[in-house]
């Protein structure tokens, strides 16, 4: 597993445990390293939308989506955001 994918989980369990602020800060930190990642952009509204940052929330769920279309995940989170 590489340092990235290791992150990518220490974030997705930061969002599980409720930690969003922590989480946004580790995906922000990623971010600067892999800034056209759609996972990221999910996991970034995500934790923006648990912070009640809807407006951001749905950036970052619109720049997903353009990344990946197909991410179901990120479709159904917008669909609650908006």
């Amino acid at each position: 597993m590489g340092k990235n994918d290791a992150l990518r989980q220490r974030i997705a369990r930061l969002l599980e445990e409720g930690r969003a602020q922590q989480a946004l800060s580790e995906v922000r930190r990623l971010q600067k390293k892999v800034p056209r990642d759609a996972h990221l952009k999910l996991m970034e509204g995500a934790a923006l939308q648990a912070l009640g940052e809807l407006q951001k929330a749905r950036d970052a769920l619109k720049c997903c989506l353009d990344l990946a279309p197909e991410a179901t995940t990120a479709m159904a989170l917008l669909a609650f955001v908006s």
